[in-house]
């Protein structure tokens, strides 16, 4: 599928509230699909005072363990922990904020790693560098699907998300552009196309915050 093919009508704002049926999603998903510790280990850190963590991986449907940070788990897991955890967050029910608002939070933790100083080295918390390597810290994340970027001008790039879920790359994914743009002092405006259920297109523009 040519995803830069994608019709500009498509295009729109991306929703704030939709909803999210995470058992869909899982089932969707191939079982080899995996993501970093790193990445459940901050979401849970997310979760509100009075959650302890057994309780949390509970919650979310999954077998009770410590989360190395640089080991891979199953992308399903990882779901449906920040899902949970984003209820606990802005509410129950509330399950594409609670994605978004997680996600926030993923950039900054990648950012300090060894592996996201390799990607972005000294420049992390410069947008012109952090969004044309954005894809480049999305696939060494983790294995479900691929990104890839396109320059479409000056300070305008356009992510091609290929065999992910599209209701994931409209919260949470979202969300890790929002926290990466805003570490770099940057504001964002996006807008979205869904090709289908596994495969989108968003459009990111930015300026400074103090221009």
């Amino acid at each position: 599928m040519g995803l830069a093919l994608a019709s500009e009508h498509l295009f729109r704002a991306p929703r704030a509230r939709f909803d999210v049926d995470i058992d869909a999603i899982v089932a969707m998903v191939p079982g080899a699909a995996s993501t970093k510790g790193m990445f459940i280990n901050r979401a849970l850190r997310l979760a509100p005072a009075e959650y302890y963590e057994d309780e949390i991986i509970t919650r979310a449907g999954v077998e009770l363990q410590r989360f190395v940070p640089f080991r891979d788990y199953p992308w399903t897991d990882f779901l449906r922990i920040i899902a949970t955890v984003g209820e606990m967050i802005v509410g129950e029910g509330q399950v594409s904020e609670g994605l978004r608002e997680v996600g926030r939070s993923f950039y900054p933790e990648f950012a300090s790693s060894v592996a996201g100083k390799v990607v972005f080295g000294l420049l992390g918390a410069y947008a012109d560098r952090v969004i044309p390597l954005g894809p480049k810290a999305w696939n060494m994340s983790a294995n479900l699907g691929n990104v890839s970027g396109e320059s479409m001008g000056d300070r305008y790039y356009r992510y091609h998300y290929e065999g992910f879920p599209s209701l994931v790359v409209e919260s949470m994914s979202l969300g890790v552009i929002e926290g990466a743009l805003a570490f770099c002092q940057a504001r964002g405006d996006y807008q979205i196309a869904v090709i289908d259920e596994m495969n989108c297109v968003v459009d990111i523009r930015w300026d400074d915050l103090e221009g």
